[in-house]
């Protein structure tokens, strides 16, 4: 009884998954595709950027010192979260790789601006 609990339990994260990976990710925007191959390839890659933001959910624990024990359901932000925060990271690196190769000082500045902001 216990077994069967336990696996239930673990079909709610599920659930929750793939219904974040259908509204915020593109899950359900597959089922148009005649081929098989481009639906496998889609399925794949909202897999894969859900493991990305899932990744950019436990740094962001890890930097705020939040270390919980290992055997407790992981708990991080939801997707639509995840995803400003990506844009951030992403935002943020390529700002500062124009600052590096950038030689106008008013660029720049403005850049720097907004960074801060």
């Amino acid at each position: 009884m216990k077994k069967i609990v336990s696996r239930y339990l673990k079909r709610w994260a599920i659930e929750v998954m793939i219904k974040g990976q259908k509204q915020h990710l593109g899950l359900g925007d597959y089922h148009v595709w005649l081929y098989p191959a481009i639906v496998v390839r889609h399925l794949c890659l909202v897999d894969c950027d859900y493991v990305c933001l899932t990744q950019v959910g436990i740094d962001d624990q890890h930097a705020q010192g939040d270390k919980k024990d290992t055997t407790e359901m992981l708990s991080i932000l939801p997707i639509s979260q995840l995803k400003a925060r990506m844009h951030q990271i992403v935002w943020n690196q390529e700002v500062q790789n124009v600052i590096k190769v950038s030689h106008d000082k008013n660029v720049i500045c403005r850049l720097e601006k907004l960074l801060a902001a």
